[in-house]
């Protein structure tokens, strides 16, 4: 599974990021429907209509925002409050508890890629997850999806372990105030689906910064 996709730049166009809500509903699930036909197996998570329709109802559980192009939604970063979440064991996670939101999927439309939809998306979700006292979001990103791993690190999250599910293993990306932490300058490099190791690192404290070709950087908290 996957909840993130990404690929490369096309047509220039003027985006506008904003709030979704419940009347977005059907423009969700057309974008989320469109790019899941387009996407590799497993790179985009399986939802249905009514999934999306709990995800925009709002209120204190959830936190969607999307991006406009030309009066038509071209991307969505959604997440929510959730029982089981992804990267909970973490040593640098483990002790938030509750203030960890789980990722619900960002999804930029072909015709917009390239042009940092995804880290604006990102940026304002957690901006709005700031606001609520939380911060912090942990979400999974398929390991073969390298144009999503790159987006995220280029949002300023950090890779912090691996999670499987139905679709197989998946990278944990966290985004939030931790990212903040000083890191020290020895850097480790492992390829991204090398899922021995890179959980290895993890278990151990360390942390992916980067990315270069299909190489994972791994850096270790001061």
């Amino acid at each position: 599974m996957n909840d993130s996709n990404g690929t490369s730049a096309r047509d220039t166009v003027d985006v506008r990021i904003g709030g979704l809500g419940p009347d977005d509903t059907d423009a969700v699930f057309a974008l989320y429907s469109r790019c899941r036909a387009a996407s590799p197996e497993g790179y985009l998570a399986q939802r249905t209509h009514s999934d999306f329709a709990a995800l925009l109802q709002g209120g204190d559980n959830s936190v969607a925002v999307g991006a406009w192009a030309a009066g038509r939604l071209v991307g969505y970063s959604l997440c929510a409050r959730a029982e089981v979440r992804a990267g909970s064991g973490h040593p640098l996670l483990a002790s938030l508890g509750p203030r960890l939101w789980a990722g619900r999927g960002t999804v930029v439309d072909p015709a917009a890629r390239g042009q940092a939809v995804a880290q604006r998306l990102n940026a304002e979700r957690s901006r709005l997850l700031r606001i609520r006292g939380d911060g912090h979001m942990s979400g999974l990103i398929a390991i073969a999806n390298l144009v999503s791993i790159a987006a995220a690190l280029k949002s300023g999250a950090w890779l912090v372990g691996l999670e499987a599910d139905e679709s197989g293993p998946n990278h944990v990306a966290y985004y939030g105030p931790l990212t903040e932490r000083a890191l020290t300058p020895e850097r480790v490099s492992v390829a991204a689906e090398d899922t021995e190791a890179a959980n290895r690192l993890a278990r151990e404290g360390w942390v992916g910064v980067g990315l270069e070709g299909s190489a994972i950087e791994f850096a270790r908290l001061a």
